[in-house]
Parts: structure tokens; C-alpha cells; sequence
């Protein structure tokens, strides 16, 4: 009676031995969420390394992208501003051909040549508007032929000078050349050429000759 007295009291007191190996139920949840917590959120400082380092590449492809739509929008400004430009020119042609038509004019009369000498001044000042965007004559006579910038509307023969040199411009012709770029033509020049001096026939010499004798 005594010993079953004991052993009742000793459990009492310390609980029975299978019950002290067991957790209590909030231990066990407290820590499997410490093990677990460390693969889910991993290190904090890292984490913030990664998101900076994301920000940092959006950040840059965004600005490359702005970068691209800027200098595309200033092609496309300049592209429209050259072409306005130039179909103003192709107007403003005509009226220069009708200023250089005075200017050929031969006159006497103190007059005519006061209003010659403002022509002259008003198609100089056009001169030199256009110029100020790129903008020039081309072609003057003894020129070299160019089918590039010129048109040729007759053949000379002219013994004076080389083949394919222009004798005489008809109408001048105007390119756009900005810096090293490739001229842009905005009207050929229209141009009379030299051509072959034709060949002296053997007969003509001697006869050229006898006759000299003669004489």
C-alpha cells in the first residue's frame, strides 16, 4: 500500500515519464515555423541587394528607350524641316531664273541700268538667304559636264575648248550639300556641251595648202 502511495505521489510531482518527452503542442508549432522562416524570406540584406539591382536595369533600359525616341524625334524634325525648305526653293526657282534674264539685259540708259544694279542686289540677297541653309548654284560655263547635276539640251562644237565642257548655261541648276553629305539635287542645271572637234578630212588639207602656195 505504501509503494502504490509513493509511486502515485512521484507522478504527481513530476508527471508520468511518457508525458515529460512530449512537447506541448505551441512548442511545436513555434518551432517548426523558426525552421521554416529562414528558406522562406532568406537574407534580408541580400534581397534588398537583388530589388536595387532591378531597379538599376529598368531603370537604365528605360532611359536607353528615351534616349532612341529622342534622337529619333530630332531626325524626324530635321528630315521635315529640310523638305519644307527645299519644296519652298523649287518655288522660289523660277523667280530667280526671271531675276538672272534682267541681269543679261544690255542697256544703255542710265535708267535701265540704276534698275539692273537693284536687280542685281535683290537676286544677291537670295543668294545669300539660300546659302544660310545649304543651299547653291551649280554650274557655270567651261565647267566640266556633270550628268549628276546637269542636263544637256545641245551639243557645240568648239574647237576653243575641251569635250564635254559647258559652252553655255541656260538655265542653273541648285543643289542642298550639308558638310560632307552627298549633295542633293533640287534642279539640274540645263546646259549646252562641247562636243568633238570634227576631223580634218586629208583632201581639205592639201587643198588648204595649195591654196596658201597660190597665194
Amino acid at each position: 500500500m505504501d509503494t502504490q502511495e509513493n509511486t502515485e505521489h512521484q507522478e504527481g510531482q513530476f508527471g508520468r515519464p511518457d508525458e515529460q518527452n512530449q512537447p506541448v503542442d505551441g512548442q511545436v508549432d513555434e518551432t517548426a515555423e523558426a525552421a521554416q522562416q529562414p528558406a522562406q524570406e532568406g537574407d534580408p540584406l541580400e534581397a534588398a541587394r537583388k530589388e536595387i539591382q532591378e531597379l538599376k536595369d529598368q531603370w537604365t533600359r528605360e532611359r536607353a528607350e528615351f534616349v532612341n525616341f529622342r534622337k529619333r524625334t530630332q531626325d524626324e524634325m530635321a528630315r521635315s524641316r529640310i523638305f519644307a525648305v527645299v519644296n519652298f526653293v523649287k518655288g522660289l526657282i523660277p523667280v530667280l531664273d526671271n531675276l538672272e534674264l534682267v541681269l543679261r539685259s544690255k542697256s544703255d540708259n542710265p535708267e535701265v541700268k540704276n534698275f539692273v544694279t537693284g536687280v542685281e542686289m535683290i537676286r544677291n540677297e537670295f543668294i545669300s538667304v539660300l546659302s544660310r541653309e545649304n543651299i547653291k548654284p551649280v554650274v557655270e560655263p567651261g565647267d566640266a559636264f556633270d550628268p549628276n547635276f546637269m542636263e544637256a539640251l545641245d551639243l557645240a562644237q568648239d574647237p576653243s575648248v575641251q569635250k564635254d565642257t559647258v559652252t553655255q548655261v541656260y538655265e542653273k541648276g541648285w543643289v542642298r550639300q550639308d558638310g560632307e553629305d552627298a549633295p542633293q539635287v533640287i534642279r539640274p542645271a540645263r546646259v549646252q556641251v562641247a562636243k568633238a572637234a570634227a576631223p580634218v578630212q586629208a583632201g581639205s588639207s592639201e587643198n588648204a595648202q595649195t591654196e596658201a602656195g597660190a597665194n
